[in-house]
This record gives C-alpha cells, sequence and structure tokens, in this order.
C-alpha cells in the first residue's frame, strides 16, 4: 500500500520562493567613452578647469579636481604651479541626474506537480498547484545617473583637443555607492583606467575586487 502525503499550500508557497528567490547584487559599473587621435601622453605640465564656470569656485570642484589631478599625476602629468606655465588645458565637468519612472513588478506564475503511480492494480496520484509570487503593483523607481568628462587640449593662442572621454554609471538613488562623492573616485578610474584608451569604443569598466 502506497501512502500519498500532499503538500499544503504553506509548503508549495515555500517552496516556490525557493525556486524564485536569488541573492545577487549588482556592483559599481561605468560606460566609458574616449576619443582621441593616437595620442600620447607627455610629461606635460597641467591646470585643471571647470567646465562649467559656476562650478570652479565650490570646494565641491576643488576636492574632485584633487582627485583627478592625483590619477594624472600617475600618468606623468605634472601640476601647474604658481610661476610655470601649463602645456596642457584640463577641461573637468561632473554632473548627477534622477531619472524617475513607474516601473510594474508582474506576478509570476508557479506550477507545480506532484504525482505518484504504479502499474496494473496500483494505485496513482496527481495534481497541480498554480499561485502567482509577487504583486502586480506600480512602484516609483529613481535612478541616479552621474557623469564625469574631461577634455585635454594643448594650451595655446588657439588651444587644440589631443584626448576627451566621458565615464557614466548609474543605480538605484538609495545606494549608497552610487552619491557622488562615493561614485567620483570610481568614475576617475574608470575614465582613466588604460589611458589613453581606445578612441571612438564604449567600454564597460568594473572595478578589480580588492582581496581580503
Amino acid at each position: 500500500m502506497f501512502l500519498a502525503i500532499i503538500p499544503t499550500r504553506p509548503c508549495l508557497a515555500a517552496v516556490a520562493i525557493l525556486l524564485v528567490s536569488g541573492c545577487a547584487s549588482a556592483g559599481f559599473e561605468a560606460d566609458v567613452t574616449r576619443f582621441h587621435q593616437n595620442y600620447v601622453p607627455q610629461t606635460d605640465i597641467i591646470s585643471i578647469v571647470a567646465t562649467d564656470p559656476g562650478l570652479g569656485q565650490s570646494l565641491e570642484f576643488a576636492a574632485y579636481a584633487n582627485q583627478l589631478g592625483d590619477r594624472l599625476g600617475k600618468l606623468g602629468y605634472k601640476p601647474a604651479t604658481p610661476g610655470t606655465q601649463a602645456t596642457i588645458i584640463a577641461e573637468f565637468g561632473y554632473t548627477q541626474t534622477s531619472i524617475s519612472g513607474l516601473q510594474e513588478r508582474k506576478r509570476s506564475p508557479i506550477n507545480i506537480g506532484i504525482g505518484v503511480g504504479g502499474g496494473e492494480g496500483n494505485f496513482g496520484l496527481g495534481g497541480s498547484v498554480n499561485f502567482p509570487v509577487g504583486n502586480s503593483q506600480q512602484r516609483d523607481n529613481l535612478t541616479r545617473v552621474s557623469t564625469v568628462t574631461l577634455r585635454l587640449k594643448k594650451a595655446g593662442a588657439s588651444p587644440v583637443t589631443v584626448w576627451e572621454g566621458r565615464a557614466t554609471s548609474q543605480g538605484a538613488s538609495g545606494a549608497a555607492e552610487y552619491t557622488l562623492s562615493a561614485a567620483m573616485p570610481k568614475l576617475l578610474d574608470a575614465l582613466l583606467d588604460g589611458f589613453p584608451g581606445e578612441s571612438g569604443k564604449t567600454t564597460q569598466y568594473k572595478p578589480t575586487p580588492t582581496k581580503k
């Protein structure tokens, strides 16, 4: 004699949750695009200025410009000091905007079948349960988009652009790593990764995981 145990609805729900749940956290990513004409950086003296003159006098810009200057220094550039003439002008800018939109969370139908069978003269049992997981309500989804831009120009009466690039990241507005102050170091690393980079190509940058 076969003893068939039919799971109750709470049990089925627990199984369904295990089937559809997952724990994946997307880390920081940035899209990076650079343009240049076979530019080879030299040991130029560089001066960093704001693309938007309105930002140039802020303490925020000074802090971010210092972060950029540290990275340019590692590439061989020397900062302009009083009494020295810059040979490269670095026009640096950044923006952060929020995009709001409604997204619909759809129900996920789960079908679970239960069956016990046998040959002739034996007992057979079959069944299925169909119920939704989640809800179909709309929710307000806010995305934070951060962008940094940099243009390097040869100083002179008629400045000539020798390199330009931008790096953009986006993430949930509630994520601490996507605030501008937290994202800025990573965006600058992304922008200058493999400098000068391949011209005209957009690549995706992911920070190298730190070893514990």
